[in-house]
């Protein structure tokens, strides 16, 4: 169930929507779970969006922002996901990839905290040193 408000916009003038659905109680804590969302511009844009998102919830589709970190996603990943649907051989490269590279560098930072410019610099990075290092193996002494 899904309930909506007027409420203050925080980065302008004036008012806008929110609405918050109720997902009852985590088992483990006991305590209510809540998803809430604000800015949209009409009520008839927060019931859709609400609308959205109920369905998605519904599919099991909905994944919830957790503050875990790189490191047990990725851990996570490698051997849930990864090791079902690749051969070995992809999947020892995949395994070094992650522990020689990505967790040195992202590890210890929480999924909401690294972005997309941040990644772009670690591919640009890696390319640089693929490059050099491709060089060097042409190159004549």
């Amino acid at each position: 169930m899904a309930y909506f408000r007027k409420v203050k916009a925080k980065n302008k003038k004036g008012y806008t929507w929110s609405f918050t659905i109720d997902l009852g109680r985590d088992p483990e804590t006991g305590k209510r779970k809540q998803i809430t969302r604000r800015g949209f511009e009409s009520k008839k844009d927060a019931e859709n969006a609400a609308a959205q998102l109920l369905l998605e919830i519904e599919k099991g589709e909905y994944i919830q922002p957790k503050q875990i970190t790189l490191k047990k996603f990725m851990i996570d990943w490698l051997e849930n996901v990864a090791k079902q649907n690749v051969k070995p051989s992809t999947f020892a490269g995949y395994k070094g990839a992650v522990y020689k590279r990505i967790i040195p560098k992202f590890g210890h930072m929480k999924l909401e905290q690294i972005k997309p410019v941040m990644i772009t610099k670690f591919i640009r990075s890696l390319m640089k040193d693929y490059l050099k290092n491709m060089l060097s193996i042409f190159t004549p002494f």
